[in-house]
């Protein structure tokens, strides 16, 4: 083969790759609209929505165990919600026992935790725990349709969040 014919193919191939590449993570970045910043000095987990930040979790270390590190868990939540795929914008928060662990949930049915976005020191009661917790740092605008369910004598709380109410349409 001709060196000169394979030059404009080796040059177009370069050039359609490097534009992927670049395509691709640009619309990765546009797609990551959840990440952590400070309100009023509090580590919220915040969803932006129409140029506007909606509030998620607040991260007050009074709602929090002792233990817990505000800044992180707020970096950590959101790195995870950032990339959750969701269903028809609908998305549940909820608390659940993983292994005596109280853990706060991604759900896409409520009650079936899909994506553990963080887990809490061991308690007697793990799932109470974590419904003491979720509704302390849940934004109260998302908390408008809480589900209650009770399954082996606890009872479960959990919060459905669609796209229409973090713009504040619902």
């Amino acid at each position: 083969m001709n060196l000169k014919y394979l030059s404009p193919i080796f040059a177009v191939s370069a050039i359609a790759v490097t534009a992927t590449s670049a395509w691709s993570e640009s619309t990765v970045t546009q797609e990551q609209n959840v990440f952590c910043e400070s309100h009023k000095g509090t580590p919220t987990t915040v969803a932006m929505v129409q140029g506007e930040t909606k509030p998620i979790f607040h991260w007050r270390s009074d709602a929090l165990p002792q233990s817990a590190n505000p800044q992180e868990l707020c970096q950590n939540v959101s790195a995870k919600l950032a990339t959750y795929p969701t269903q028809e914008n609908q998305l549940s928060f909820g608390s659940h026992d993983q292994g005596g662990l109280p853990a706060i949930c991604a759900e896409a049915t409520p009650g079936k935790c899909d994506l553990v976005l963080f887990t809490l020191a061991p308690a007697e009661n793990p799932i109470e725990e974590g419904n003491r917790v979720l509704e302390n740092i849940l934004d109260s605008s998302l908390q408008r349709d809480k589900q209650i369910s009770t399954a082996r004598g606890v009872q479960s709380i959990s919060y459905p969040v669609t796209f229409w109410q973090l713009l504040g349409f619902r």
